[in-house]
């Protein structure tokens, strides 16, 4: 999925969320976000792999940053610190595991320990993402004005 279609699904989730949580609505969202966009870290041609270029040199793409296990890895280390915080960076991060699944590449969830893919239909940019990315955006802004 393109880094628009993460941005938009994941902000249309987390402002369904919010509600159920105890942080202020800004910071939720932010790091809802940065958890929904972490993911692709490991391509240098993502919008967070561009200014964490070594990280697309070290991993492959849709490898351990697409698994169970960083999202586990990641999710704990703010449970230590915040487990709100830490709740919104997992479902971010969850949210683009599903998206990526949807996608006919998909992802290998328990990569490197298992190599089974989960995997959908849809081709990167299009008419069904772009369908998703117009329905998600056109939610957000219901709920915005609401």
């Amino acid at each position: 999925m393109m880094f628009k279609t993460h941005l938009v699904v994941s902000l249309l989730f987390a402002l369904i969320l919010f509600p159920f949580f105890s942080l202020d609505k800004g910071v939720f969202l932010v790091v809802f976000i940065i958890g929904a966009l972490l993911p692709d870290i490991d391509t240098q041609t993502s919008f967070i792999g561009k200014k964490f270029k070594i990280f697309g040199w070290l991993f492959l793409h849709r490898g351990i940053f697409h698994s169970i296990w960083m999202l586990i890895l990641l999710t704990g280390i703010l449970w230590a610190f915040e487990t709100n915080l830490a709740l919104a960076f997992g479902l971010g991060y969850f949210s683009h595991l599903m998206l990526d699944s949807l996608n006919h590449a998909g992802i290998r969830p328990f990569h490197p320990l298992l190599k089974t893919r989960i995997k959908g239909y849809f081709k990167t940019n299009g008419i069904a993402e772009k369908t998703i990315f117009i329905f998600s955006l056109v939610l957000c802004f219901v709920i915005l004005l609401k």
